[in-house]
């Protein structure tokens, strides 16, 4: 992949378009060292005291739960929202914009999408096509929806098995039914276990009956967690023990999630709206 910009492709810039920070500001570029930051700025963040609620959200998925006789088509949207300040890369010396074109070195020719199919590299130099088509033939109507395939309780599904969360909301030909198959799940405190193939996955999900929803929670599956490296252990001296249990416990209270945010990217804000011409 060939990087186009204007001259030197040895240093980049970071650069953020000023209306993303202030309305009516004028669009002209700030430009930061992309030294200057971490690895990646992609946080979740929030400039004001308490998480953004989510005013507007995609739809993610359109998809249906199924279970016994219930047939509940429903939307998946996404439970989080990211907010953080994206920045793009610039040429140092021309402080334009870099432009990535996608290269076919054997046909010495920039390509476009229509060019391209999808392949896997089984040998150095040889890779097998799978089309569209191909990738059809191997799912149908039925992998595409939440089948609950049983339940559980809560407490057997662990934290370290959670990788992401969607809010399940009813069509409004669904509702009944929706509200139906939630309050029973409350009622018998139970998760429902599905699977549903998302893109070119299949997806563990665990149903999750809340107040005013049902969240459907991607898990991860046993062969994708790493194994816990070999710690050894240590005979604990009591008196630290106890003195260090005593400061746990004045230093505990509860939870206040409203209270934290992304404090480096109110920083990263404040930087960049101080380098932005008055």
């Amino acid at each position: 992949m060939l990087i186009q910009s204007g001259q030197s492709r040895s240093r980049t810039y970071g650069v953020l378009n000023a209306p993303d920070l202030q309305s009516g500001a004028i669009a002209n570029y700030v430009y930061l060292p992309i030294n200057n930051f971490k690895n990646s700025i992609h946080t979740n963040t929030n400039s004001n005291s308490k998480r953004s609620s989510i005013t507007t959200m995609n739809t993610s998925y359109k998809t249906a739960i199924k279970f016994k006789d219930l047939y509940i088509s429903v939307k998946m949207l996404k439970v989080y929202t990211n907010s953080s300040i994206e920045l793009n890369q610039l040429c140092k010396d021309s402080k334009e914009r870099i432009r990535y074109r996608k290269y076919c070195p054997s046909c010495d020719k920039e390509i476009t999408n229509e060019d391209i199919v999808k392949g896997y590299k089984y040998n150095e130099h040889d890779f097998v096509v799978l089309t569209e088509d191909d990738l059809q033939s191997i799912t149908t109507n039925e992998d595409k929806i939440l089948k609950i395939q049983y339940f559980c309780k809560p407490k057997e599904i662990t934290d370290l098995i959670i990788d992401k969360s969607y809010y399940l909301i009813p069509e409004m030909e669904a509702e009944e039914e929706y509200q139906l198959l939630r309050e029973a799940m409350t009622s018998n405190r139970v998760v429902g276990i599905a699977e549903i193939v998302l893109g070119t996955k299949q997806e563990l999900v665990a149903l999750f009956a809340h107040k005013e929803c049902i969240i459907a929670t991607i898990l991860f599956y046993d062969n994708e967690i790493n194994e816990l490296p070999v710690m050894f252990k240590h005979k604990v001296n009591k008196d630290r023990l106890d003195s260090l249990k005593s400061d746990i416990t004045n230093c505990t209270k509860e939870f206040d999630w409203e209270s934290h945010y992304d404090k480096y990217q109110l920083k990263l804000r404040n930087l960049i709206l101080d380098k932005i011409p008055k």
